[in-house]
């Protein structure tokens, strides 16, 4: 079975990052756009929901790490150099629970509505969070 192709934008993401700290007062952001291939026989069977759910844990390992358990939705650079594992989540408590699942360098991202410009089928599967806008 061919693995299905998705384009990651990590600078996304890394503006979404969560965290305890103070924010700086001036967010510098390198985007990289890097095109990576699922792997189903890696992650379980739960879909990556993108634009339904507003949190997201992420894990990024070398791909020829030692393989996470399979949970998630998994995809690996064409290169083979890095695997990312993604669990989207309802809430920040599950988006942290998961986190924790997949390891202590597995950051929690927000989904920011006032950022966005979501598909009409995201904002018809969760209205509620897309109504922030």
């Amino acid at each position: 079975m061919r693995p299905s192709r998705v384009s990651l934008l990590l600078g996304t993401l890394a503006a979404g990052a969560l965290s305890a700290q103070e924010p700086p007062a001036l967010l510098q952001i390198t985007v990289e756009t890097i095109i990576a291939a699922r792997q189903p026989e890696l992650g379980d069977s739960s879909p990556w929901r993108i634009g339904e759910l507003q949190f997201a844990a992420v894990a990024i390992t070398p791909a020829r790490h030692v393989p996470l358990p399979r949970i998630g939705t998994a995809f690996d650079e064409p290169e083979g150099s890095s695997r990312f594992t993604v669990i989207g989540a309802a809430t920040r408590a599950e988006a942290e629970a998961a986190a924790a699942s997949l390891g202590a360098d597995a950051l929690v991202f927000e989904v920011r509505p006032s950022w966005s410009k979501p598909a009409n089928a995201w904002v018809a599967a969760n209205p509620e969070l897309w109504a922030r806008r």
